[in-house]
């Protein structure tokens, strides 16, 4: 078995859209854990596919390929796709690892953790946990600013605000009564 530094992601657990293009195309070969597999451990080298495995007597670099992959499958996946070619700049796996942490911070968020309390307990600074959370938090409150579906709930004043401007009567903030010359308060 490779030396895995960290336990793999589950598959549902990423969104392959917002990995790099190189790495998705590598998923849709080989597949989810194979793949994540071969970056994790041998991302942003050159690897060299060969042309065939011989079972009989593999290649020390075959070898090492297929314990990287985890999968013989996904060797044979590999060398359909790219046998006899080099790989240059195999995808890195801090995109992979990247969107893990985004979405661990944007969780904790989701179970009402502060932004000082995210920052501690995952070792960002308070302003990039504002940074990964913050385009969903603008996005609300800029709805909110138009009164679109999705708002932020409006507070009491606003509500009651709301609740004293009928249709065709001005807003009393000051309390002041509604009485007309001559009438008594």
């Amino acid at each position: 078995m490779a030396n895995v530094k960290t336990r793999l992601p589950a598959e549902g657990s990423i969104n392959l859209e917002l990995l790099p293009a190189s790495l998705r195309e590598l998923v849709r070969v080989v597949g989810f854990v194979p793949a994540m597999r071969l970056v994790q451990c041998r991302g942003g080298q050159s690897i060299m596919v060969p042309k065939r495995l011989d079972m009989q007597n593999p290649t020390p670099a075959a070898r090492r390929l297929l314990d990287d992959l985890g999968s013989l499958q996904a060797l044979a996946a590999l060398i359909d796709w790219r046998g006899g070619e080099w790989i240059d700049h195999l995808p890195k796996y801090d995109a992979v690892a990247r969107q893990l942490r985004h979405e661990h911070v944007r969780q904790l968020r989701r179970d009402g953790f502060t932004c000082n309390e995210i920052a501690a307990a995952t070792g960002y600074s308070k302003r990039w946990v504002i940074e990964v959370i913050g385009l969903e938090e603008r996005d609300a409150r800029q709805w909110d600013l138009f009164g679109e579906p999705g708002m932020v709930p409006a507070t009491r004043n606003d509500r009651s605000r709301l609740q004293m401007a009928q249709a065709g009567t001005a807003a009393n903030p000051f309390g002041l009564s509604h009485c007309t010359e001559g009438e008594e308060a």
